[in-house]
């Protein structure tokens, strides 16, 4: 199956092999360990999914059995994908690719199926470019991605608005899980902004200090803890 085929719902399925030539994200794995470690991750109430295991298929299995649901944060480190990117008709996250698409698995996590999943998460961290802005100017505020969260179950997000660079996200992801963990009241919205002054106060270079760097990230939902 190639871009341009449909699933059932009538959408076009991605390409593995343009997935695949997605440039790889070196910093996300540290990013990932690094916030599991912030929440405590060394007991069995935690699951890390790098490499083959961050597929869609895993995704759906968690799902089936329940046990998506049982998630009280969920955190995307990886490529997010405007509408119309890769032959696709909305927008969605670059997981691990199959050797050949199907409708339940292309590699990609769209927004409609997104919305079919069953989650009661208190925090949802999509740490990737363009997770709340729309492909138009005048398009919504928030994307058809983003909104799918919450018409999935997730109470918060943590979404960007345009193009986020890897080092940064790291810093602030990591930075406002280490806040929270540090200061077990801190809500949701004082640890991104504390993080984000705190990476702003490590500026070494203006490009570090321009917002374009420190500032693509906001909260969408409850921001209280």
């Amino acid at each position: 199956l190639f871009a341009g085929e449909r699933d059932t719902d009538g959408f076009a399925l991605a390409d593995p092999e343009l997935v695949r030539r997605q440039p790889r994200l070196a910093d996300t794995r540290c990013e990932i360990e690094a916030v599991a470690a912030s929440l405590g991750a060394g007991s069995e109430a935690a699951d890390l999914l790098f490499g083959d295991d961050a597929s869609e298929t895993r995704i759906r299995e968690l799902d089936e059995s329940g046990e998506l649901a049982r998630y009280r944060v969920l955190h995307f480190a990886t490529h997010g994908l405007l509408d119309g990117e890769l032959g696709l008709g909305e927008p969605g996250l670059v997981l691990t690719p199959p050797s050949e698409a199907s409708a339940r698995d292309d590699g990609i996590l769209t927004a409609s199926e997104i919305a079919t999943l069953t989650l009661a998460a208190d925090w949802v961290v999509l740490s990737a470019c363009n997770t709340a802005a729309g492909s138009e100017a005048d398009a919504e505020a928030l994307s058809g991605l983003a909104r799918s969260f919450f018409y999935a179950g997730a109470r918060s997000l943590l979404v960007s608005s345009w193009p986020v660079y890897s080092p940064a996200a790291v810093d602030i992801t990591t930075r406002a899980f280490a806040a929270m963990n540090a200061q077990q009241d801190m809500g949701r919205a004082e640890a991104l902004t504390m993080a984000m002054r705190d990476t702003l106060a490590d500026a070494r270079t203006e490009h570090t200090a321009h917002p374009s760097y420190w500032a693509p990230f906001f909260l969408v939902g409850e921001g209280a803890r």
